[in-house]
């Protein structure tokens, strides 16, 4: 506390003001909530290694759902969102706060999903003014619009993104025929068009809108079937190609657009719209996985709201190990 009967340091007169500035630290995750009831431009923060509650981190310039995320070790970037925008909005990990402007997508684009390395942000579009196959990135370093990468094999919006260093991947997805279990890979540091990598265990989308990843797994959460949700969780092995292997269950079924964020060994899956187990539509409820390993979710804590159609971004993904 300060001294109130001595000289204060300029460190003192701010937090006797209450604006010295938060520093957050560890493996932060953070997450646009998305809809709250309604669309809402609050990002929670989470400490991916310790279990807990999330707290308030900060806000997007404007409330928007359906966003693309991906993050660097530094800075979480915010790509697109309903209503339909273009824009590219960054954060700094450590800071939290109101996002600034980055650059712009070529194309307003929601229902999209994103992936990165050390140094590109890549996202794959979604729905733009229909069903999308484009990809394009960013050097997350320097601030400018994003660039053509490539396209997908199948249009589709809804997908679930992930990545290692090397790869991102884009999984299922609502194609011209439906649901799908389609799931694409490229390599993050080239560009050129999509391959087609293996199958999901269910055609599904709106899952966990980014995938948790470690540097060699990519574990897909949840999401819509073509008739109802489902609970399942699966795997692919990013280094090879080849179709995903079951990984266990959430603790209940759900869809809409719930957030992923990991670190290389805790994957979360956070929020999103469940009718099951006592559930009647939006939840808060974090579950968590252990990556390397195979099995059930655990409850982790709490978002600070009930929240769907919402996506992550971490400081300590697979896409940076």
């Amino acid at each position: 506390m300060p001294n109130y009967q001595g000289v204060w340091s300029l460190s003192e007169q701010f937090q006797n003001a209450g604006i010295w500035p938060v520093i957050y630290g560890g493996d932060i995750g953070a997450l646009q909530l998305g809809s709250s009831g309604g669309a809402v431009s609050s990002i929670d923060y989470i400490n991916i290694a310790s279990s807990g509650n999330a707290t308030s981190y900060g806000n997007l310039s404007a409330a928007l759902t359906q966003v693309a995320s991906f993050g660097s070790a530094t800075q979480g970037f915010f790509a697109g969102g309903n209503p339909s925008t273009s824009n590219i909005q960054f954060l700094t990990f450590r800071s939290g706060g109101t996002t600034s402007a980055f650059g712009d997508l070529s194309v307003g684009a929601r229902i999209g999903t994103g992936a990165s390395s050390s140094t590109r942000g890549v996202v794959a579009l979604g729905f733009d003014s229909a069903r999308s196959t484009t990809i394009e990135y960013v050097t997350m370093a320097s601030a400018g619009n994003a660039q053509d990468f490539g396209d997908l094999t199948v249009a589709r919006y809804g997908l679930m993104g992930g990545s290692s260093t090397t790869r991102a991947m884009f999984a299922g997805g609502n194609s011209s025929g439906g649901k799908t279990n389609v799931t694409d890979y490229v390599t993050i540091a080239s560009t050129g068009n999509a391959l087609d990598f293996g199958d999901l265990t269910v055609a599904v989308d709106l899952g966990a809108t980014n995938g948790v990843c470690s540097s060699t797994r990519f574990v897909r959460m949840g999401g819509r079937l073509s008739s109802g949700q489902t609970n399942t969780i699966d795997y692919f092995t990013i280094a090879s190609t080849g179709n995903a292997t079951d990984f266990g269950d959430l603790l209940f079924t759900l869809g809409e657009g719930p957030s992923g964020v990991s670190n290389s060994v805790t994957g979360l899956c956070n929020g999103g719209q469940s009718f099951t187990d006592g559930n009647s539509g939006q939840v808060n409820t974090i579950q968590s996985v252990t990556i390397a390993s195979t099995g059930n979710a655990s409850d982790f804590g709490d978002l600070t709201v009930i929240a769907s159609s919402s996506s992550g971004c971490s400081n300590a993904h697979g896409g940076l190990s």
